[in-house]
């Protein structure tokens, strides 16, 4: 068995020593190498499902939404729901426009007095 001084790598090309103390140093790198392997493949998993779980959540979302566009579509004779809920909120609109012009004609009254 004859063995040279130096090795090359057949997958980076660099020139080793070919000794026990290099030897032992690459097969600990591959030893690193392959535990993190595991700690990426089970990084991965736990991605996987958490993507996953975002699909399902993203899905009810979806389901829970058409729901309630349903409701909001559905007629009470000849009035939507949706047109109820959108003319409450122009009429609370309305009445605070109200409020906040008396205010000011009040505060000018006030201030064309002095």
């Amino acid at each position: 068995m004859e063995q040279t001084d130096s090795v090359e790598c057949p997958t980076c090309g660099n020139i080793y020593e070919n000794s026990f103390a290099e030897r032992f140093a690459i097969a600990k790198d591959e030893d690193t190498c392959k535990d993190l392997l595991l700690s990426l493949n089970s990084d991965l998993k736990k991605i996987v499902e958490s993507i996953q779980s975002e699909y399902k959540s993203y899905d009810k979302n979806n389901h829970e939404q058409e729901k309630i566009k349903g409701i909001l579509s559905k007629k009470q004779g000849a009035v939507k729901l949706k047109d109820i809920i959108l003319n409450e909120g122009k009429r609370e609109m309305n009445l605070l426009m109200e409020e906040e012009i008396s205010s000011l004609n009040n505060e000018i009254y006030n201030k064309s007095r002095i």
